[in-house]
């Protein structure tokens, strides 16, 4: 065999191998952006994931104080309606300053009964 077809096909054997190398290196590339792009997305969903969860704990918690500002504004009518503050320049009797002590610090209202306790669970 001639060296000048040795030549040539050295050639188009180093042409072909580079091209063959440039194009799996362009796939590589394309999969590892693809890659990028599919963590980006599961990362915005598990962040949007994140917000909706903390916007139901939101509007749950400000449901609760919505409930505990009825109950309150409640027991203030009720207080207030009595004679003695219709008849008297006077806020508050020993029993709306328990309340109002105890809407205050959070607690339970002293004059009023406690909750039942919760049915026993389980075995023994």
């Amino acid at each position: 065999m001639p060296a000048y077809l040795l030549v040539a096909a050295f050639v188009l054997g180093l042409a072909l191998g580079g091209g063959g190398g440039w194009q799996v290196r362009a796939w590589k590339a394309g999969a590892d952006k693809a890659d990028e792009l599919q963590q980006a997305e599961h990362d915005r969903r598990r962040q949007a994931e994140h917000v909706d969860q903390a916007a139901s704990r939101h509007e749950h918690t400000r449901e609760q104080l919505r409930a505990q500002g009825r109950v309150i504004s409640q027991e203030v009518d009720r207080v207030v309606e009595k004679p003695f503050y219709r008849d008297r320049n006077v806020c508050l009797d020993d029993d709306g300053l328990r309340s109002l002590a105890a809407a205050i610090a959070g607690t339970p209202d002293p004059g009023k009964p406690a909750a039942a306790m919760p049915a026993a669970s389980g075995s023994h």
